[in-house]
């Protein structure tokens, strides 16, 4: 009898989602960033400061939440591109976030897109520009 010969496939490592939150509009200013699947409460950096978020890869998702230990008003996130900044999160949110909670695709596979994406609060007009 023969053996068929074995073959070796290579898999290149998976690349964990990273989120990195900004304090400023379109993905600007201070950060903290969050790596992999995460409960993080409260936040360490920037609780009640972060503005807009940048996705790493495509499926990742964060929940936003108003308080501590995953309570209050919160809001889902899930990146429709590699690389995408949210420019301006819920302005319910906005300067409002203390915990999140993240996915990894690594984990998880990604996120399926919801069937309405949330509309960002727009960008605010410097008062000098109006």
């Amino acid at each position: 009898t023969t053996t068929p010969p074995t073959t070796t496939t290579t898999t290149e490592p998976c690349i964990p989602c990273n989120y990195t939150l900004y304090d400023e509009w379109e993905c600007h200013g201070w950060t903290e960033v969050i790596v992999g699947a995460k409960n993080k409460t409260p936040l360490t950096h920037l609780p009640k400061r972060e503005k807009s978020i940048k996705f790493n890869r495509q499926g990742c998702s964060i929940t936003l939440f108003q308080d501590a230990h995953f309570a209050g008003g919160k809001q889902k996130y899930v990146a429709p591109s590699d690389n995408y900044c949210l420019t301006a999160i819920c302005y319910t949110l906005s300067h409002n976030a203390t915990s999140v909670q993240t996915t990894d695709v690594c984990l998880t596979g990604p996120e399926p897109m919801p069937s309405t994406p949330p509309t960002p609060f727009p960008t605010p007009v410097p008062p000098s520009l109006t």
